[in-house]
């Protein structure tokens, strides 16, 4: 039988999926140093209304799945991070479109204040981990 995560195992995953946003931007340097090129395919005010789209659809999805057990706790965060994540790859692919960095650097200053609104609590894992079946 597996052994359930424990919360610093759980804010290790939240920190993992953070520290991704600090290597998109390191990305988003480098490509900046390649000599423009075409215009881009889409317009990075897409990646923006899909980055904001996304912020407002974590708190509902968070509502509407509730961490009753550390197992959907566990779900339901890995899913918000990764959700929080894909604002900051937005950013990355808006500043490759468009050679600007600003696209990056404003979608993940956005991913990086939801990750912070969503980090692992504490007292949330203490009281849905009361089962020692967790997963």
């Amino acid at each position: 039988m597996a052994q359930a995560p424990t919360f610093a195992t759980h804010r290790l995953l939240h920190a993992a999926l953070t520290m991704s946003v600090v290597a998109y931007g390191i990305a988003a340097i480098v490509l900046l140093n390649q000599p423009a090129g075409s215009p881009p395919p889409l317009s990075p005010w897409v990646l923006v209304g899909l980055s904001l789209a996304m912020t407002a659809a974590i708190p509902v999805f968070r509502i509407l799945y509730p961490p009753t057990t550390g197992k959907r706790l566990v779900q339901r965060d890995i899913v918000s991070w990764a959700l929080c994540d894909a604002i900051a790859i937005y950013g990355l692919v808006a500043t490759m479109f468009t050679h600007q960095s600003t696209w990056f650097f404003a979608l993940a200053a956005l991913a990086v204040v939801n990750l912070g609104l969503y980090r692992p609590n504490a007292a949330i894992w203490r009281q849905v981990n009361t089962s020692p079946q967790m997963l």
